[in-house]
């Protein structure tokens, strides 16, 4: 699936996907519970975000679907607005949705980002430190 804004035809979207982008609109727009990053709400008001949906993360086949997803917006994100910014929505199921804990879901994003950049045609830069725990480290 290829990115997508706020205006796609979720008509043409599976159940889970309406449903996650659902609770994620729902989510940036309560005003009794802020989304704590400022700038992902501007670009959400403003209509500069962009979607991809990708299976069940724990599932290779989702880390090639992040990466083509990652590939895309890198070629398109000049033209996607002011505050461009990727939001990925996982067929995540609901065992893993009720039963893992944060910790569990920050390993669980690590052990995806790890497999993700298998697919990564361009390579990791040279100048920069494989070691997240860096602090010249960074998402590349």
């Amino acid at each position: 699936m290829q990115l997508c804004n706020q205006q796609a035809d979720k008509n043409q979207w599976l159940p889970w996907q309406r449903e996650a982008f659902t609770a994620f609109a729902a989510n940036m727009m309560n005003p009794s519970r802020p989304f704590p990053c400022i700038s992902v709400v501007q670009a959400y008001a403003l209509g500069d975000l962009r979607y991809g949906f990708a299976g069940d993360p724990c599932n290779i086949a989702a880390a090639e679907e992040l990466a083509a997803l990652l590939a895309e917006f890198a070629e398109t994100s000049r033209q996607a607005g002011t505050y461009p910014v990727l939001v990925v929505f996982f067929d995540t199921p609901p065992e893993l949705a009720e039963g893992y804990t944060v910790r569990q879901f920050e390993q669980l994003f690590w052990q995806l980002l790890s497999r993700t950049s298998a697919f990564d045609a361009g390579g990791w830069p040279a100048d920069v430190p494989l070691d997240p725990h860096d602090p010249l480290w960074e998402l590349c």
